[in-house]
């Protein structure tokens, strides 16, 4: 009787520990904690019995963290000519290589050092209505599950945000320890007829037009994930999904009182 009692108080133990782990390891990864915040924090609790899990006091580094945009699904190291074969029957892909080089402001007969793709972004905004620190998952991938995705962001253009969907994400290995995060992207800046647009008002609907030429971005200029679905009417157009939350939607809202 003693044995089992003596058990169960060292799992209560065990989980109760556990869940204080759990807490300040979740306060390191939504605040930004510092090792020595980190360390002051366990501070208030019993140093003996954390001593074991001095672990998870320090903060993730992530390597392929740049600012507010985290990488993931990394694929291998490719030559420009490797990226191109891959792609070579998308035309989206054609002018890549024309576009990254006029984009980094090279010579077209230059050679750009390796390039590696990544089909998961995590981006992480501040929302315009809390404050609170917001994260949108996104891929950019041929095969999610066997089907190719490619998801939609909102980013800071030379003429104010857009949206544009998600062809291609990867960085450029300039030098041995710096990496330059980019992205292939299809900007939806067209124009949107008159008509189009009061209809679209009457019934509530943002609409977005994508122009036939994608464009190179630094990741840095992403503002925040979106939703566009096809319009139905036209090929070249979509509706945003304003409703996905109350930053999206004060954001259209804003867009509609500068048409």
């Amino acid at each position: 009787m003693l044995m089992t009692s003596n058990l169960k108080y060292k799992l209560a133990q065990y989980a109760l520990w556990h869940h204080i782990r759990t807490i300040i390891q979740n306060s390191i990864d939504i605040a930004q904690l510092t090792a020595e915040e980190a360390h002051q924090l366990a501070s208030a609790l019993d140093a003996n019995e954390l001593a074991d899990a001095i672990g998870v006091l320090k903060p993730k580094a992530h390597v392929n963290q740049f600012g507010q945009i985290i990488l993931g699904a990394p694929q291998k190291p490719q030559a420009m000519q490797e990226v191109t074969n891959t792609y070579k029957n998308n035309p989206n892909y054609e002018s890549f290589e024309k576009l990254l080089k006029a984009f980094l402001n090279i010579n077209i007969n230059a050679q750009v050092g390796p390039i590696k793709e990544y089909r998961f972004i995590k981006v992480t905004y501040r929302s315009s209505v809390t404050w609170k620190s917001t994260t949108d998952y996104l891929r950019c991938s041929p095969s999610f599950f066997h089907q190719p995705r490619y998801d939609f962001i909102l980013f800071e253009s030379t003429v104010g945000p857009l949206f544009a969907k998600l062809l291609f994400v990867f960085t450029l290995q300039e030098k041995q320890d710096i990496a330059l995060p980019l992205a292939l992207i299809l900007p939806y800046d067209g124009k949107i007829t008159s008509a189009k647009r009061n209809r679209d008002q009457n019934l509530g609907l943002y609409r977005v037009r994508h122009q036939s030429r994608p464009q190179i971005i630094h990741l840095g200029s992403i503002i925040r994930g979106a939703v566009v679905f096809p319009s139905f009417d036209d090929d070249y157009d979509g509706f945003v999904f304003d409703v996905v939350d109350t930053d999206m939607f004060t954001r259209v809202k804003g867009f509609w009182s500068t048409l």
